[in-house]
């Protein structure tokens, strides 16, 4: 066990998140100050409406197409102050897999996926992405439109409305961006209390064995799904990022000549890998800091559950088509 490398963890999963999450609060409590930065939710105004979400979920999955922390600030920071509640943030979740999905595959996976695997294997990595979080998203919609009624059929004033707060009535001035200034601080300090020893906790964890039992764990797949062994060496990369495992997976694909279809179960494979781990490493103390216990851990599990159910389901069909 080095300490210096998980110390170095620690720092960078820190450096990756609290900076964001401090702007999703600075963004929320913008948006209340003043009615015109309620606009920066237009662009996913048509899944909220879709959803029956409230206008206040729009902005955060707006969010989530330029960083997913700072969209789960804003989501906290509605939370918190009782405009949304639990199954909102839970339906916002699921349907906030569009646009990180967006944010995924453009400036992250399509630059490699096309340069590793050319036009027609990229262009199929991409899909199974695409398809994967299109899947949640359409369960977000559906588990929205059963849990609550449309927008405009909502009680005036009742959490979840699309009414304005009072402060949002007041003109934009100094003081307001001050007010709202020093109400993000105050915000991000409570959550920097939670999140920083409960973060620093589990990422020593997986520090200390717990990622070598789930490499281990793995062997059995290669074997059911007529893998090479040296796949191992995509789903050790996964631990380390997705790009890495895709990167990983075209130099095996190159040395033992694999199918498009192996190519596209190992990338579904190491991809649940990848997201599985992140969200209790660096998901779970997040989402806890920044929901509290309960519905962090309702978060967390929802997330886990659909990116690994819609993996199964990728991968069935996968075989499927293969015959």
């Amino acid at each position: 066990m080095d300490i210096l490398t998980i110390l170095v963890q620690i720092l960078k999963f820190f450096w990756q998140v609290l900076p964001y999450i401090f702007i999703g609060f600075v963004i929320a409590n913008l948006i209340k100050a003043s009615r015109y930065f309620d606009l920066i939710g237009l662009p996913m105004s048509v899944f909220s409406r879709l959803a029956h979400l409230p206008n206040r979920c729009s902005s955060a999955l707006t969010l989530y197409l330029l960083n997913s922390y700072s969209a789960l600030g804003l989501l906290s920071e509605n939370f918190r102050e009782n405009n949304l509640d639990e199954k909102h943030v839970l339906i916002t979740v699921l349907v906030a897999y569009f646009p990180k999905g967006i944010n995924t595959i453009v400036f992250f996976l399509a630059p490699v996926a096309l340069s590793v695997f050319g036009l027609f294997y990229g262009m199929a990595i991409l899909g199974v992405e695409f398809t994967i979080c299109m899947g949640i998203t359409l369960a977000g919609i559906i588990g929205g439109r059963i849990l609550f009624a449309p927008p405009h059929l909502l009680v005036h004033g009742t959490t979840g409305s699309a009414a304005k707060d009072p402060v949002q009535i007041e003109a934009f001035t100094k003081t307001t961006l001050v007010k709202c200034l020093k109400d993000s601080i105050r915000d991000f300090y409570e959550i920097c209390l939670v999140l920083v020893p409960t973060g620093a906790l589990i990422i020593f964890l997986f520090n200390i064995g717990v990622q070598d039992t789930l490499q281990a764990l793995l062997q059995p797949l290669f074997s059911l799904f007529h893998l090479p062994a040296s796949s191992v060496i995509v789903f050790a990369a996964a631990f380390v990022s997705q790009v890495a495992a895709i990167s990983a997976t075209g130099t095996v694909a190159a040395g033992e000549n694999l199918t498009l279809i192996q190519c596209l179960i190992i990338y579904a494979l190491s991809r649940s890998l990848h997201l599985g781990i992140g969200q209790i490493k660096t998901g779970l103390p997040t989402n806890i800091a920044l929901f509290g216990k309960s519905l962090g851990v309702k978060v967390t599990a929802l997330d886990f559950t659909m990116t690994q159910l819609t993996t199964v389901i990728v991968v069935i069909i996968l075989l499927i088509i293969s015959g």
